[in-house]
C-alpha cells in the first residue's frame, strides 16, 4: 500500500511539472521576438513584433539609421513612428488611401515613403525635418491637404521642390490665417500672391485678376502648358517660371518687377516683350540665363530700356543690359 501510495506521488509530481514547464514554454517569446521587444512597442499588446508585421522594415531601418541604435516604434494607421510620435520612420509600399500625419510628428526620415502607395497625405504643422528621398516614387500621391499652421518656406524649400512631380491639388485647411487654396492652387490667405501651382497639373492656367505677385517658384518644375497673367500684377519673384515647359507669355504692362532667374532653363520660351513699368535691376538680374529665348522685346514707352535686334539695352544705348543666351 505504501510502495503504491509513493508511486502516486512521484506520478502527479512527474505531471506537475511537464505542466509547469509547458506553461513556461508558452509564455516565452522566441529568441527572434525577444531580440525585437526590449527596442519596440507592441501595439495594443499585439504580440506579434513590428519588424514581422512590416515587411521590408529592417531593411529600411538598416538604410536610414545605420549603425546606430534602433528607436522604439509604435504602428498607427499602418505606418511606423518612433514611440513618442515625433518621427514618421516607415509607410510600407501596400500602404494606400489617404495618410493624416499626428500632429506631434516633426521629422519624416530617409526614405520614408518611398515607393507607396499613398494617395494623399495631411502635413503635421509641427514638421521641421524632411529626410533624403523621403517621396521618392510614389506615382499615387497626388493630393496635400496642409492644416491650420505650416512653415510655408520650409515646405517650399524640402517638400515641393525636391519630391513631388505629380501633385495635383494642394488643399489648405480653411483655419489656417496665413494660407489659402482656389481649386487646388495654394495663395496667401487675401489671394493676391499665388504661391505655388501643382507640378502635376498640365492644363492652360488663367491667373486670378486679385493676384499682384507671382510668389517664388511658383511654377517651377511644373507642367503647365500656358498661363494668362492679369493686369495689375506688378512682381514675378525669383524663379517663378523656372524649368517650367511654357512657350509663350504676354506680361502685363502693370509689371514693374523680375526676378532672378524667374525664366531660367525655359527652353519652349523663344522671345518676351518686357512692359512699360518695368525697371531694370542689376541686383536681379539673369531672369533668361539658360533659356531658349532669341528675342527681348521692349515696350517704346518704357523710359528706362529699349531692345536692339532683340538684344536688351539701357534707353540711351550706352549699356548692355542682357544678350539671349541662344544668340550666342
Amino acid at each position: 500500500m505504501q510502495r503504491k501510495t509513493i508511486t502516486i506521488s512521484i506520478l502527479l509530481a512527474m505531471i506537475f511539472m511537464l505542466f509547469a514547464r509547458c506553461q513556461n514554454k508558452n509564455e516565452r517569446p522566441s529568441a527572434a521576438t525577444r531580440s525585437v521587444e526590449t527596442a519596440n512597442d507592441f501595439d495594443n499588446g499585439d504580440n506579434e513584433s513590428i519588424y514581422e508585421r512590416f515587411e521590408g522594415l529592417a531593411e529600411h531601418l538598416d538604410n536610414y539609421f545605420g549603425d546606430a541604435d534602433r528607436p522604439e516604434m509604435k504602428e498607427v494607421g499602418g505606418v511606423v513612428y518612433s514611440k513618442d510620435l515625433s518621427t514618421l520612420i516607415y509607410c510600407p509600399p501596400s500602404r494606400e488611401g489617404g495618410l493624416e500625419m499626428p500632429e506631434s510628428v516633426t521629422t519624416i526620415a530617409n526614405f520614408a515613403f518611398e515607393g507607396s502607395s499613398i494617395s494623399s497625405i495631411t502635413l503635421s504643422p509641427r514638421l521641421k525635418e524632411i529626410g533624403d528621398r523621403a517621396f521618392t516614387y510614389c506615382p499615387n500621391l497626388q493630393t496635400i491637404n496642409l492644416p491650420k499652421r505650416v512653415d510655408y518656406d520650409f515646405l517650399l524649400d524640402h517638400f515641393f521642390n525636391n519630391f513631388l512631380r505629380q501633385i495635383q491639388y494642394i488643399h489648405v485647411h480653411p483655419g489656417n490665417k496665413e494660407l489659402s487654396d482656389i481649386n487646388g492652387v495654394l495663395f496667401n490667405k487675401d489671394q493676391t500672391t499665388l504661391l505655388l501651382y501643382p507640378n502635376g497639373r498640365s492644363d492652360n492656367y488663367r491667373v486670378p485678376s486679385s493676384v499682384k505677385t507671382i510668389g517664388r517658384s511658383a511654377f517651377q518644375n511644373s507642367l503647365v502648358a500656358s498661363v494668362v497673367l492679369p493686369q495689375g500684377l506688378t512682381t514675378i519673384q525669383d524663379n517663378a517660371f523656372a524649368d517650367s515647359p511654357i512657350s509663350s507669355i504676354v506680361l502685363p504692362s502693370s509689371v514693374e518687377e523680375i526676378g532672378v532667374g524667374a525664366f531660367n532653363t525655359c527652353y519652349s520660351l523663344t522671345s518676351i516683350t518686357l512692359p512699360q513699368r518695368y525697371v531694370y535691376d542689376e541686383n536681379t538680374s539673369g531672369q533668361f540665363v539658360y533659356s531658349a529665348i532669341e528675342a527681348i522685346y521692349v515696350d517704346s514707352n518704357n523710359p528706362y530700356l529699349t531692345s536692339m535686334d532683340g538684344v536688351l539695352f539701357t534707353k540711351d544705348g550706352e549699356t548692355l543690359v542682357c544678350y539671349p543666351s541662344r544668340l550666342t
